[in-house]
């Protein structure tokens, strides 16, 4: 059975003028009650850290690298009210930079316009009921980018310098 979307409070930052109400009628679509459409990347943070915080967090990615920022804020600094939060992003003008700039900052997954019902459903039920494992390097921390084990993988010690153990 399906995760319930209804128990679910998203939290979308879409700074489009006219995007709010195309989000709500979406979001209304799936069943989401608890929905809200923020204009302003400064608005985020204060809707996180409240009370009734969100589950997960949609953001429109764009080219001033607002939503990239807001990314590493939250996944990086010690203020952060929940470096692990679920969070997806849309990407208007999908190009590989943009892909890559968006995982390296640590989203969970990418949607691309035009954007379905089931598309979205299927992201948003994707990052709660199977969650992936998180990972800390010096240079990044988010979720883990791998999507599948290859059939060539060799093992954690594959590497001639690990053989000499």
């Amino acid at each position: 059975m399906a995760f319930d979307l209804a128990r679910l409070s998203v939290v979308i930052l879409d700074g489009e003028p006219g995007a709010a109400p195309l989000w709500r009628q979406l979001g209304a679509g799936l069943g989401l009650r608890n929905l809200q459409v923020l204009g302003d990347a400064s608005q985020v943070w204060p809707r996180l850290a409240g009370q009734g915080a969100a589950d997960v967090l949609l953001l429109r990615w764009d080219d001033a690298g607002k939503a990239a920022g807001l990314m590493r804020r939250l996944r990086r600094e010690a203020d952060s009210p929940n470096p692990f939060l679920p969070c997806l992003t849309v990407i208007t003008a999908l190009t590989l930079e943009r892909a890559r700039a968006a995982l390296d900052a640590g989203v969970h997954g990418i949607l691309v316009p035009p954007l379905s019902p089931q598309a979205l459903r299927q992201k948003l039920t994707e990052v709660i009921e199977t969650p992936r494992k998180f990972v800390r390097v010096e240079s990044y921390f988010g979720p883990d980018r791998r999507r599948q084990t290859r059939a060539d993988y060799a093992g954690p010690f594959r590497r001639a310098s690990d053989k000499k153990r």
